[in-house]
């Protein structure tokens, strides 16, 4: 069976709720330094959770991440806290309207009961601009 993908994507706008939204999230990413699976799977369970997003899967099914779950909280970490320090630059919400953040997970065959294994790939991101009217 050939590898199955699985799409998210989500709006933050620079907004003082939007920026909340990156505290709460970084908040969660720091209260579970464990870097097991389950630990894991709960940090992507409830970011997709504050943008109304269900994974699709369950922790029964869920592989860890591609780069290995250390690497991917690190990775988290990282990013969620570089956009907040972007998006709390002065002036910054003149340049950066909001940010999109896209995540996937890849789907492999088990060859068992548990079926499909999905793991996470490293997200990525892209910044919006404003729209200036001349």
């Amino acid at each position: 069976m050939a590898t199955q993908y699985k799409t998210h994507t989500y709006k933050i706008l620079n907004t003082d709720a939007g920026r909340q939204k990156l505290v709460d999230i970084r908040r969660e990413i720091n209260s579970r330094q464990n870097n097991s699976k389950e630990s894991l799977f709960n940090i992507i369970l409830n970011i997709a959770g504050l943008f109304n997003v269900a994974l699709g899967f369950s922790a029964l099914v869920f592989g860890g991440a591609t780069a290995g779950n250390a690497a991917h909280l690190e990775y988290l970490e990282d990013m969620y806290t570089t956009i907040y320090e972007d998006f709390t630059r002065p002036g910054s919400s003149k340049i950066i309207s909001n940010v999109v953040i896209t995540q996937k997970f890849e789907g492999t065959d088990s060859g068992g009961e548990r079926g499909i294994v999905w793991k996470a790939q490293k997200p990525t991101y892209k910044y919006g601009n404003p729209i200036i009217h001349g």
